[in-house]
């Protein structure tokens, strides 16, 4: 874990920077007692961010068992 002020990542941001990405290591900025981290976001997979979405158990309106047999193309008008 390295640690560094604020004062010396302003002075070296950029390559502070290159060293979080080329090695895959944080870096801690120290800054009023708190630590702040620099650190790699991997991007999520779109499967990923479906899965994490809440299941909805009320997506249908009605008797799924009525969807088994259900032929959009064979349609009637019901009223």
């Amino acid at each position: 874990m390295r640690t560094i002020t604020l004062t010396s990542l302003r002075e070296k941001i950029f390559s502070i920077f290159d060293e979080v990405s080329e090695t895959g290591k944080p870096v801690f900025v120290k800054r009023k007692g708190h630590l702040i981290k620099i650190d790699l976001v991997t991007p999520q997979s779109r499967t990923e961010r479906l899965f994490e979405q809440p299941f909805k158990k009320d997506a249908i309106n009605g008797d799924p068992e009525e969807l088994i047999d259900y032929k959009a193309w064979e349609w009637n008008e019901k009223i």
